[in-house]
C-alpha cells in the first residue's frame, strides 16, 4: 500500500511547476539573451511569446514525452518554469494505440513509467536555466542512444489474429508507414502489389471433363483479398507464417534459384528448390514488396506465384494425391507444387498462344504484353493439375 501511495505522489509531483529565486533583478529580454548564447545545451528550441497565457519564454515539446515548457519570471526575481503537456493520441477502434499508450509501453510505463521520464525532463531543463542565470558552466546537449525495443511475439500474434483487420498490430511492433520497397544500392525502384485471387473453375463450366467425380465445381467467387491481410506489406508479420524464410535469405540459398530458372525456362521447375520462383525472383517473403522490380510484367507473375504459394501455407489450396489412389483426394501441402501449376496472362494482353509453368522467364513470350503506359494492373488464368482416376 505504501508503494502504490508513494507511485501515485510521484505522478502527481512529477508534472508539477518547478520554481526558483534569482540573486539579482533581471527581464525576460536579458534571460532570452542568456539562454540564446547557451542554446546548444537545451534539448528542444525556444523563443520568447505572448498572448493569453503572458509574456513567456516558449520550449517547444519534447516529442518523446510530449512535454512543452514555459517560463515566467515575476517581480524580477521569482522564475517559474510551467511544463505543459500536449499528448498526440491516436486510437484504433476505440483502443489508444499512440507511443505513450498502455498498449505499447504497458499499464505501468504509461502511467508512472511516463510521469518519471517527464518529471526527469522537466528537471534538467530547470536545472540548466538555473545554472546559466546563475553564471556557471554548462555542458552542450547529447542526445542519448535509442534502445532497441523488443515486443513479445506472442502478444504480437494474438493482436494480429484478433485485431489484424484494424492495424493493431503494427502499432505494437512500431510498424505504423507503409511505403514502396527498395535497397538502398537499387538500379531501379522496388514495388508494392495487392493481389486479388478469384475462384475460377473454368474446366467445369466447359464441361471438358465428362467425369464428374473428378471435377471441382462451384461458382466465381473471391477467394482472397490481400488488403484484408495484415502480413502481405508487413516482412516482420509474415515471419509468423513462413519463420522458414529466414533460411534461406542468403547468397548460397538464392544462387541455386539459378538452377530453377533454367529448369522452367525448358520444362517444369524444381519442387526441391520451393523457395525460388525461377527467373522472377523469391519465393519469400509471403508479401507484396518487390525489392528489384525490372519489369512490371515479371513483379506481377512473381507475387502470383507467391500467392499461390501462402494459400497453400494456409491450408486455403489443397494438393491432390498421386494415381496410386482410387478416386480423387485432396490434402493440405504447406510447400506449393510448383510442377502442378502453369500461368496464362489474360489482361491487359491476353497470351493466348500457351500456358507457363511457375518461375519460365518472361523473355519468352513477354513482347507486346508490357505497355509503358497501362497502369500496372495485370490478370493471370492459373491452372492447376488434379491427380484423378475415378472411372
Amino acid at each position: 500500500m505504501d508503494n502504490l501511495t508513494g507511485s501515485m505522489k510521484d505522478v502527481a509531483f512529477a508534472t508539477s511547476p518547478r520554481e526558483f529565486d534569482l540573486p539579482y533583478s533581471t527581464t525576460l529580454e536579458e534571460i532570452m539573451q542568456k539562454l540564446n548564447a547557451r542554446r546548444a545545451a537545451f534539448q528542444m528550441p525556444f523563443q520568447i511569446k505572448g498572448g493569453v497565457p503572458g509574456q513567456r519564454i516558449s520550449f517547444e515539446k519534447e516529442p518523446n514525452v510530449d512535454v512543452g515548457l514555459w517560463l515566467y519570471l515575476k517581480d524580477g526575481t521569482h522564475i517559474r518554469i510551467q511544463p505543459v503537456i500536449t499528448e498526440a493520441k491516436m486510437s484504433v477502434g476505440g483502443m489508444r494505440v499512440d507511443k505513450n499508450s498502455a498498449l505499447r509501453k504497458g499499464l505501468k510505463g504509461a502511467t508512472v513509467g511516463l510521469a518519471t521520464e517527464r518529471g526527469a525532463y522537466i528537471d534538467t531543463v530547470t536545472e540548466t536555466v538555473k545554472k546559466i542565470l546563475n553564471g556557471e558552466a554548462v555542458e552542450d546537449y547529447v542526445a542519448p542512444e535509442v534502445p532497441v525495443e523488443t515486443k513479445d511475439w506472442l502478444t504480437t500474434f494474438l493482436l494480429c489474429l484478433f485485431l489484424g483487420g484494424l492495424g493493431v498490430h503494427r502499432y505494437y511492433v512500431g510498424k505504423i508507414g507503409t511505403g514502396t520497397a527498395g535497397q538502398s544500392d537499387k538500379p531501379v525502384a522496388g514495388a508494392f502489389y495487392h493481389v486479388h485471387w478469384y475462384k475460377y473453375p473454368l474446366t467445369y463450366w466447359l464441361n471438358i471433363i465428362t467425369s464428374m467425380g473428378c471435377l471441382q465445381g462451384g461458382d466465381l467467387d473471391i477467394g482472397y483479398l490481400s488488403e484484408l491481410d495484415p502480413t502481405w506489406n508487413d516482412s516482420s508479420i509474415a515471419l509468423i507464417l513462413s519463420p522458414e524464410a529466414m533460411l534461406f535469405n542468403n547468397v548460397i540459398a538464392q544462387g541455386a534459384c539459378a538452377a530453377d530458372a533454367m529448369a522452367s525456362a525448358f520444362g517444369k521447375p524444381i519442387d526441391a528448390l520451393f523457395w525460388c520462383a525461377g527467373a522472377h525472383g523469391s519465393m519469400y517473403p509471403f508479401t507484396g514488396y518487390v525489392s528489384n522490380e525490372f519489369s512490371p510484367m515479371q513483379s506481377s507473375i512473381l507475387l502470383s506465384e507467391r500467392m499461390a504459394a501462402k494459400l497453400h501455407r494456409q491450408g486455403m489450396v489443397m494438393n491432390s494425391i498421386g494415381k496410386d489412389r482410387a478416386v480423387c483426394f485432396e490434402y493440405p501441402s504447406a510447400i506449393v507444387p510448383k510442377e502442378r501449376w502453369r500461368y496464362q496472362m489474360v489482361n491487359k494482353h491476353p497470351d493466348v498462344a500457351a500456358c507457363h509453368p511457375f518461375g519460365r522467364t518472361t523473355t519468352r513470350w513477354g513482347t507486346g504484353h508490357n505497355m509503358p503506359n497501362d497502369r500496372k494492373n495485370f490478370g493471370y488464368l492459373l491452372w492447376r493439375k488434379r491427380n484423378c482416376v475415378f472411372l
